[in-house]
């Protein structure tokens, strides 16, 4: 019982890791600042809509699908 609680454990730090580690690199991006501007919204919604909808910048890699 306890090495399944322990494995629980490590897998919800593994993923608050990932999303501070998202959370950061989201942050970092050109149009982060305007995103975050809009009401309701926070970094996880602005994330998912420059993904979804933006149109690649010059000069910034193409995303892979």
């Amino acid at each position: 019982m306890f090495g399944l609680l322990r494995q629980l454990d490590a897998a919800c730090r593994t993923g608050n890791d990932l999303t501070e580690a998202s959370e950061e690199a989201f942050r970092q991006h050109p149009c982060a600042e305007v995103t975050l501007s809009f009401p309701g919204t926070g970094v996880r919604i602005d994330a998912r809509l420059l993904a979804t909808s933006a149109t690649p910048r010059p000069g910034s890699p193409a995303p892979e699908r």
